[in-house]
């Protein structure tokens, strides 16, 4: 049928068209000014019957339908009438080859002018149920879209994974989402609302497919629902069991954290991280508690470089963590194989932290101690489950760490953070062959500490190592903000139960508002609002019933696995408590044999016997042990000759930072090595130290042995002075320090440039009198240091001296000038001969240097330019035009060396000048 078009006929129309025309004309511009939307249709109708007539009979009911509608708009059947016998339709057989056409595939075109309002057309309309599955249409209650078309599950698919039940027109059905688009899923709700059983179905599909997986129950219950599952022969091999439940067998694999024996150094540091991870998520720590951090990150790695030396029998567990901390043999033993770093720790810092420090940690190992089952798996030194052997090999790893207390929160989080790392570290093979790993995380929260972010951190990172992740918990709100963030941007799949309100925003969020929260709250039992990605494409959220491992997997029928079937070997609980009753003392003599060993092998060498004589000579105090020196000569040269450098430079010097000490003696090595060195001097009482107080950080002096030593040596002129260590951290302690700064600035100069300038080459507190009279009557002046600087020239070598004035705005500026201008009255004193008394000492008058340091830039530079003012209008230096004195900041002299312009002579201010005048 069509809706009169109306269309003009030729020839001239009478009264009655005319009319008509006019009327249809009034008709459509109502419809134009009508707010809601337009249509132009074209109705088709068929009926259809056994016999002929009947259905011609039917079709005249329908028209007989549509006679009611000839008012507004009138329609009639389409086609043209011959007489009142023939109608040329679309029965007629030229034209219903186009009708049925039209009818089969939809594709109408309307004739022009047919124009219908949206309330013309409702009528015809037939009204959507439940089951459509068009988006334009309003939905009363929950406002969901409908469901995207997913695949349909099946049984044994290993590239579809169970997702829950949906209904559309086909009916009720089963549909997955598909393991390619499936990297992380959160699924959220209240408990005993199916988020649980989900993950089983989940969970025990992937594993009969052949996929290996991990699935952290902390209450035990699903386990039990999932291992009925697994009982076929071929998959009970690949099942490793964590069971340390109280209903547990006491029967467990052995896993040992720190069983590295030939591990590379990625591998130790990436235990040892993951160590402290889980130590950090369980005691919620944050990132200021950096002692905790640092210390459990110190033990672990020191065990953990034990570890590498160590026989697989002997490879210590979690619980030598507190002999570690509390036993000073076993640390003695333990440090010679540890980095220059982490023995710094243990020799310099550990001393200094309180007695309750270690106790965070050594009580909760304690603790795990005191559970069986925890020993049982966690102290045999030969492990049976590695987790990076199970992610490779496809294990089902059915892990009950317990719930409740912390020391179950920590064997959680050792898992977890054991296999997030574990998974970083498959970067080492191809991403073709790295096997998808499926991590099921039920109370997500336990492992997520309060203010670490690492879960979110390594979740994000993971994925491209071949880790799928299915996180589960009640309350989204009890996640870290960091951890959240990472799962609903990174996620695949998000799929949420009942909530309360304020979780239910929180979701709702992350769907841009489409859902009302409310209805989030109402849902039912086994009711979910999901969201997925299917073929790369995020759907809208939509309506899914929840499913039961029933409903994805048969129980097996027949041969079933025997007890204890599975992938590791176990152990009996007590034979592992007998095992370490004995374990400190056999990894200590074990340690020492090989100290002894390693040490025999190295005296052997041509040399070693006599250097390390010498070494004994100088470094061993009467009465005291022989310092734990390592066997390699490099050392013990630097012990016996260097060592007695460093001696006599604190001697001549009186104080020295170790940064200081590097500079001038071992310039080639770094702090920590001169920090050993004086390590190994203060334990032979040839050096002390004492804390900056500023700083806190160690600044050596020379003992009265060490001084005796080292002029017995030949090495110092005379005799030294002697500072103890209150006079080191006296007042004077921060000038003299400066002084060795300015000074060590020439020595890299000259080692640079190929001049001398040695580590004895300046001397401190030099006095040169200023009158010929005694007693008080004597004045003198007292250079901060003199130089002495051998410069090659040419063929010929030039020896260059200064006098050294160190101001560390501690003086006002006035008394600066008139200290500086007293060098005048020393070059204008002569003796009764006439002769200069400074003659005496040196072959021409040293320039003076003085060095500014002590405060910021601009300040320094306002007292170098009214200093330099003052001396200018000094009548003692006005009469004594050949006394230079030249004046620069420290921090140039540092930065650019003694021959780059940063001087500035009084005599000639407005030209910078290196210290040579050039």
């Amino acid at each position: 049928m069509e809706i009169l078009d109306n269309e003009r006929k030729r020839g001239p129309a009478d009264p009655a068209e005319l009319f008509e025309r006019r009327m249809v004309g009034q008709a459509l511009d109502a419809k134009l000014r009508d707010a809601g939307p337009l249509f132009e249709a074209q109705i088709l109708l068929c009926c259809e019957a056994a016999e002929k007539p009947r259905a011609k009979l039917a079709m005249q009911g329908l028209l007989a339908a549509f006679a009611p509608f000839s008012s507004g708009n009138w329609l009639r059947a389409a086609g043209l009438p011959v007489g009142d016998v023939v109608f040329f339709g679309a029965d007629n057989p030229l034209r219903r080859r186009g009708f049925d056409r039209r009818l089969s595939t939809g594709l109408h075109r309307p004739a022009r002018r047919q124009v219908l309002t949206a309330r013309e057309v409702a009528g015809f309309l037939k009204p959507p149920n439940a089951h459509c599955v068009s988006e334009n249409v309003v939905r009363s209650g929950t406002l969901l879209p409908a469901p995207p078309a997913l695949p349909r599950f099946t049984e044994g698919d290993p590239e579809v994974i169970p997702l829950g039940h949906i209904s559309g027109e086909s009916g009720r059905q089963l549909v997955g989402a598909r393991t390619a688009d499936t990297f992380f899923t959160y699924i959220a709700g209240r408990s005993r609302y199916g988020k649980t059983e989900t993950a089983i179905a989940q969970f025990v599909h992937l594993a009969r497919c052949g996929h290996g997986g991990l699935f952290l129950d902390p209450h035990g219950d699903a386990l039990e629902r999932i291992k009925p599952y697994l009982a076929e022969p071929k998959l009970a091999r690949r099942v490793v069991e964590i069971d340390v439940g109280t209903g547990g067998e006491w029967s467990l694999p052995g896993w040992n954290l720190f069983e590295l024996r030939g591990a590379s150094t990625a591998a130790v540091e990436a235990r040892v991280e993951a160590v402290v991870d889980a130590f950090a998520s369980t005691m919620q720590w944050s990132k200021q508690s950096t002692r905790a951090i640092n210390l459990t990150t110190q033990a672990a790695g020191a065990l953990a470089h034990a570890a590498r030396v160590l026989p697989p029998e002997l490879s210590p567990t979690i619980f030598q963590l507190p002999t570690l901390l509390s036993d000073e043999r076993w640390r003695e033993a333990v440090l010679p194989f540890l980095p220059r770093a982490s023995q710094r720790f243990w020799l310099d810092r550990f001393p200094l932290l309180a007695e309750e420090a270690i106790t965070p940690l050594t009580n909760l190992v304690d603790r795990l101690r005191g559970s069986t089952p925890m020993t049982a798996l966690l102290g045999q030194s030969a492990s049976t489950y590695r987790v990076r052997e199970a992610m490779d090999e496809g294990w089902i790893v059915l892990a009950h760490p317990g719930s409740g207390g912390t020391r179950e929160r920590l064997l959680a989080n050792l898992l977890l953070f054991d296999l997030l790392h574990a998974a970083k570290g498959r970067s080492e093979i191809g991403s073709e062959e790295r096997k998808p790993f499926w991590v099921f995380l039920d109370e997500v929260q336990t492992y997520d500490g309060v203010a670490s972010g690492n879960l979110a951190a390594l979740l994000e990172q993971s994925a491209k190592f071949g880790l799928r992740a299915v996180v589960l918990n009640q309350n989204p709100e009890r996640l870290n903000p960091q951890t959240l963030n990472a799962l609903t941007t990174n996620r695949s799949h998000l799929l949420t139960s009942a909530l309360n309100s304020h979780a239910a925003v929180l979701l709702t969020k992350e769907w841009g508002r489409r859902i009302d929260p409310e209805a989030v709250t109402q849902l039912d039992r086994y009711r979910f609002i999901a969201q997925v990605t299917d073929r790369g494409k995020l759907s809208k959220p939509f309506a899914l019933e929840g499913i039961r491992v029933e409903d994805v997997a048969e129980l097996p029928e027949g041969q079933v696995a025997e007890p204890g079937e599975g992938a590791v070997a176990r152990t009996e609980a007590s034979e592992v408590v007998e095992h370490l009753e004995t374990l400190d003392e056999r990894i200590l003599a074990a340690l020492r044999k090989r100290r002894k060993e390693a040490s025999e092998a190295s005296s052997n060498a041509p040399g070693v016997q006599r250097i390390e004589r010498e070494a004994a000579t100088l470094l061993l105090r009467a009465g005291r042990r022989r310092p734990r020196v390592s066997g390699s000569v490099s050392l013990q040269s630097a012990a016996s000759e260097t060592g007695i450098e460093i001696v006599a430079s604190l001697a001549q010097h009186r104080i020295l930072s170790a940064a200081q000490v590097r500079a001038i003696h071992v310039p080639d090595s770094g702090e920590r090595w001169a920090q050993r060195l004086l390590v190994r001097l203060a334990e032979a009482d040839l050096a002390g130290y004492v804390r900056s107080p500023r700083s806190h950080r160690r600044l050596w002096h020379v003992t009265e042995r060490g001084a005796r030593i080292a002029r017995k040596g030949g090495v110092l002129d005379g005799e030294p002075r002697l500072i103890g260590p209150e006079d080191a951290a006296g007042p004077l302690q921060a000038h003299t320090l400066a002084v060795n700064d300015a000074a060590i600035c020439f020595l890299e100069a000259a080692r640079e440039r190929g001049d001398e300038f040695g580590p004895f080459a300046w001397r401190h507190e030099v006095s040169h009198p200023l009158s010929r009279g005694r007693g008080r009557r004597r004045r003198a002046l007292v250079a901060d240091a003199v130089l002495t600087y051998l410069r090659l020239d040419g063929d010929g070598v030039a020896i260059e001296q200064r006098f050294l004035e160190i101001d560390r705005a501690t003086l006002t500026i006035d008394r600066l000038a008139a200290e500086l201008a007293r060098y005048a009255e020393l070059f204008r004193l002569a003796g009764g001969d006439g002769e200069p008394l400074w003659g005496s000492r040196y072959p021409v008058f040293p320039p003076v240097h003085c060095v500014l340091t002590g405060g910021s830039r601009a300040m320094l530079e306002r007292r170098r330019s009214t200093t330099i003012a003052l001396l200018r209008s000094d009548p003692r230096l006005a009469r004594a035009a050949e006394v230079s004195i030249s004046i620069c900041l420290l921090e140039d002299l540092q930065a650019e060396g003694p021959f780059a312009p940063i001087f500035r002579d009084v005599r000639e201010p407005g030209q910078p000048v290196d210290w040579l005048g050039g």
